[in-house]
């Protein structure tokens, strides 16, 4: 049945894509709260085990991502899936440059060499391609460039730093959003 195969396809999808971003989701959480207890969040974030909180956090997000992707797959709005799936991750390229990382990381030194302008001009061929499918497309990239740099901005202020699990956090909370505003959209 539809509502079946859009199942299948939204797990499928987080297997494939979402299930490295979940364990970001549960390092944050779990260095959010932890920080309340004067502990270090960054070590928090690289340790290896989780706390119940991070985890249970993890279970709710999981079952509202693979919801609203079977949601908006069984209403057939493809061009909502890809669009989010790309915006988000655009957003990378467009604005980490506004946030400061130590200059020994792999996002610092990426950011220092010239291959990201050339990122931002292919970057913006698919998002014009967008705009050619249609569907709010200018609506949907502002919401995700304000959700993703307010999100990573909060991160920033908590913890003092961001890193590889503050973007995984803020892409896949970013889809999230983009997801249901888009839906609502539509709807």
């Amino acid at each position: 049945t539809p509502l079946y195969a859009s199942f299948v396809v939204a797990i499928v999808y987080l297997a494939l894509y979402g299930f490295i971003h979940t364990e970001a989701i549960i390092d944050v959480v779990d260095a959010w709260f932890a920080s309340y207890s004067g502990k270090d969040a960054y070590a928090i974030m690289k340790e290896s085990t989780i706390g119940a909180i991070g985890a249970l956090y993890a279970i709710a997000f999981v079952l509202l991502k693979v919801g609203i992707i079977t949601y908006v797959l069984y209403e057939e709005q493809y061009a909502l899936f890809f669009m989010v799936c790309i915006f988000s991750r655009l957003n990378l390229i467009y604005l980490l440059e506004y946030f400061k990382f130590s200059k020994d990381s792999f996002l610092s030194l990426a950011f220092a060499g010239s291959g990201v302008f050339r990122l931002k001009i292919i970057a913006l061929i698919y998002i014009l391609i967008a705009f050619l499918i249609g569907f709010n497309a200018l609506v949907l990239f502002i919401l995700s460039l304000i959700s993703f740099y307010l999100i990573l901005k909060v991160l920033n202020k908590k913890f003092g730093f961001v890193n590889g699990d503050c973007l995984g956090f803020t892409l896949e909370h970013t889809e999230l959003v983009l997801l249901n505003i888009g839906l609502a959209m539509l709807l």
